[in-house]
């Protein structure tokens, strides 16, 4: 890898982060540059995506260092099964690899998901969404305190 950077990251499905002059972008292992040093924030990649942060706003990259989904979010979190939450600066959505939104941006909280299932709040209530973006229990509750993630049920 080239010693030309200030600072350097570990390896994540092949590529480093590293930084140049207060720049981001990411290096293969074979020392080529993925994406030049112009992000101001980066994250590792997860999925085969990086979250990448320019002119304020999140997006995020593919290990060819081509923009998959456009630097627009406020908030944007790791692919996991294919999901991501993003924030528009107000509130919550979820959307997949190809940047489709699943939900609308209703949500002032989203929970991880696990099992498919995550606790979320929308107004003054809680739910529960599914990772599609489907509504499995609806916004009726002050609070859920305890969710059975294996069976899909409050308990």
């Amino acid at each position: 890898m080239p010693d030309d950077f200030d600072i350097a990251w570990q390896f994540y499905e092949g590529v480093a982060g590293v930084c140049n002059v207060g720049k981001w972008g990411f290096v293969a292992k074979d020392g080529h540059m993925v994406s030049e040093c112009k992000y101001q924030e980066i994250w590792h990649f997860s999925e085969g995506l990086a979250r990448v942060r320019l002119r304020g706003l999140w997006g995020y990259i593919n290990l060819s260092g081509e923009t998959v989904i456009d630097c627009k979010y406020t908030q944007a979190f790791d692919f996991k099964n294919g999901v991501a939450k993003v924030s528009n600066g107000k509130y919550f959505g979820l959307i997949n690899v190809c940047g489709d939104e699943l939900t609308d941006f209703v949500y002032s909280e989203i929970d991880n998901f696990q099992n498919s299932y995550a606790i979320a709040k929308r107004g003054s209530f809680y739910g529960v969404i599914m990772s599609n973006g489907d509504v499995h229990i609806d916004f009726v509750h002050n609070r859920i305190l305890h969710f059975d993630y294996a069976n899909g049920r409050i308990v």
